[in-house]
């Protein structure tokens, strides 16, 4: 069984940066242009759940902080051809309905579905600081191999695909003297499902790390809290039927589960 006890926050971190010139490669441009752009975007895959068709995104981030807003976007262009994905970071756009605070820019790259195969994939800056890579997508991950990196640092080059009978999420509570209830639940959650016996990594929802740690992409705030990743083998009906009189007999015990189509259950 992996359960992980502890409370996680999972963030994309922004350091503060610094706006460099980029110079283009001669073999690529004119040696003479030069480019403002910010010294790293943070770059990561992340797959869109969905019950008819999940589709692939790619979350970006500016490194350099954001000093008026904190919810400003980066415009971006992105064009679609068969075999190829080209991606244009372009400029970072002020929020016209600015939350006022400090933090990086940040954009949704929806891509969309893509058959499994290879791809040819460009992530440039401004379209002209050019980098070139390949996307391979298969029915288990995503794998985004990049040649060059010039102004974009990505977080996880491998992106594994959550089976469809997988469930995911959190029991919590702030009252210690819930445990009992907590530890009730988790047994009948057992009997229901079987461990998921899959690859530690990025799954973007959550992350499965060494020592059976999950990370959570929507962790409980609770001071208490058990993390879990299960392949759900019974009746659907029937785990909502026992999240929900858990939850209606035990004030204060927080039970939040998504399945593998990203439904709260």
């Amino acid at each position: 069984m992996r359960y992980f006890i502890g409370k996680h926050i999972w963030l994309l971190f922004g350091v503060v940066g610094v706006t460099l010139l980029f110079s283009c490669s001669p073999d690529e441009r004119d040696p003479g242009v030069v480019v403002d752009v910010p010294l790293t975007f943070e770059l990561d895959l992340f797959e869109q759940l969905d019950t008819l068709q999940n589709k692939l995104q790619l979350l970006a981030h500016t490194v350099e902080i954001q000093e008026d807003c904190i919810n400003n976007t980066i415009d971006y262009t992105l064009d679609r051809r068969e075999g190829k994905i080209s991606i244009s970071l372009n400029d970072i756009k002020a929020a016209e309905d600015c939350i006022e605070g400090q933090g990086p820019a940040s954009a949704t790259v929806n891509i969309g579905y893509l058959i499994p195969g290879q791809y040819d994939i460009e992530i440039n800056l401004r379209n002209t600081v050019v980098n070139t890579g390949v996307l391979v997508v298969d029915h288990a991950f995503f794998y985004l191999s990049m040649h060059s990196i010039d102004g974009i640092t990505l977080l996880n080059e491998q992106l594994y695909r959550i089976p469809g009978n997988t469930i995911w999420g959190y029991v919590s509570y702030d009252d210690h003297g819930l445990v009992d209830a907590a530890n009730a639940f988790l047994s009948e959650l057992t009997a229901m499902t079987y461990p998921f016996d899959y690859p530690e990594g990025y799954y973007g929802h959550f992350k499965l790390g060494s020592n059976a740690s999950i990370d959570l992409l929507q962790p409980s705030t609770d001071a208490y809290s058990t993390s879990m990743v299960r392949l759900l083998t019974g009746e659907r009906q029937d785990l909502e039927n026992l999240i929900e009189t858990y939850q209606n007999e035990h004030t204060g015990l927080q039970i939040r589960l998504w399945d593998g189509q990203g439904v709260l259950l």
